[in-house]
């Protein structure tokens, strides 16, 4: 999953930053797929949760 820029073709700057994210975030793990989509499993069902939790609390009734 490491990524390599050649410093003789010019890269675009969105793609390398894109590709020094990547490299970061392989890195945190030990390049480990597993434990990258375990982590990632995790976040999206803390952010599921939390987004439950926030239309319940922002339902306003109407008034009679």
């Amino acid at each position: 999953m490491k990524t390599l820029d050649i410093p003789t073709v010019v890269a675009d700057p969105v793609i390398s930053e894109v590709r020094r994210a990547k490299t970061a975030v392989a890195q945190k793990y030990g390049f480990d797929v597993v434990a990258m989509v375990r982590a990632l499993r995790k976040i999206d069902e803390e952010e599921e949760a939390s987004k439950a939790v926030d239309s319940t609390a922002t339902r306003v009734t109407p008034p009679a």
